[in-house]
């Protein structure tokens, strides 16, 4: 992944810092069953998950990108989708990074269009990362996981 780099006055310390800036390539994390699971279609329900790196991330070494990155970085500033996938894609990075920052020291740009006026407004107003909106995302993965083989399994033994 690239890194740009650029000085500019961080807002939430108010001093002149370089900014650096780089990208990630949509979820960094995939839910998987943990284990051998049963065939037993209700049993799906209860299997334990986890949290894998995807195939892409893998292949980027985003975490260790990443996490070099925050090494030798004083705040986390997360700039991605203003939507639910968006804020879970940052707790992903956070989750990554977290033992370099503490809560204070991580911010989120909220913002709906790559215009100037619209980057630069949300630069002077960033908020923070909002973990109930990304526990939704992770919820609406398991789900989808679990009915997902559910549902595709069942079709299989209909279909046979």
């Amino acid at each position: 992944c690239p890194v740009l780099e650029f000085v500019a006055v961080f807002p939430p310390t108010g001093q002149r810092s370089v900014i650096t800036v780089t990208s990630v390539i949509g979820h960094i994390f995939q839910l998987e069953f943990d284990g051998e699971h049963s065939s037993d279609l209700v049993d799906l329900y209860t299997a334990p998950v986890v949290k894998v790196f995807t195939d892409s991330a893998r292949k980027a070494r985003l975490a260790e990108h990443l996490t070099d990155l925050a090494k030798d970085s004083a705040q986390l500033c997360l700039w991605l989708d203003a939507d639910r996938e968006g804020e879970n894609i940052g707790f992903e990075v956070i989750a990554l990074c977290k033992e370099y920052f503490d809560e204070t020291k991580i911010h989120r740009a909220i913002f709906s269009a790559l215009t100037k006026d619209e980057v630069r407004a949300s630069f002077q107003a960033l908020g923070r990362p909002n973990a109930d909106v990304a526990r939704g995302v992770d919820t609406r993965q398991e789900l989808d996981l679990r009915v997902g083989i559910a549902f595709s399994r069942l079709l299989t033994r209909h279909l046979r």
